[in-house]
């Protein structure tokens, strides 16, 4: 996926997002409720990805999980981060520096 834009949306779901081999994806003022929240957003070898004003489930496990190697350059700002007990989890040849967050 290339170069994706969702834009003031609100999904209900099992299950969040899930970005995988993706670059230049942007999501702003989305809302996501989903019954699993381990991870809301997962991220799997992409990049460019921009998150802004993202709302989900009240005591979310794990906001975001990125993973692979080729992961880089996510950004999330103005979010409420007082909803999650983790914020961000990087594995699989991930970096926690891949991840910028305001």
């Amino acid at each position: 996926m290339k170069n994706i834009k969702i834009e003031n949306s609100v999904f209900q779901s099992d299950y969040g997002v899930d970005i995988q081999e993706a670059s230049n994806i942007y999501l702003s003022n989305v809302k996501v409720f989903s019954k699993q929240t381990e991870p809301v957003i997962d991220i799997i070898n992409s990049d460019s990805i921009g998150v802004k004003n993202f709302d989900y489930s009240k005591d979310a496990n794990l906001l975001m999980r990125v993973a692979g190697e080729r992961t880089k350059a996510i950004m999330m700002k103005a979010t409420d981060y007082g909803k999650t007990k983790q914020k961000v989890q990087a594995e699989l040849g991930a970096s926690d520096k891949a991840v910028f967050i305001k």
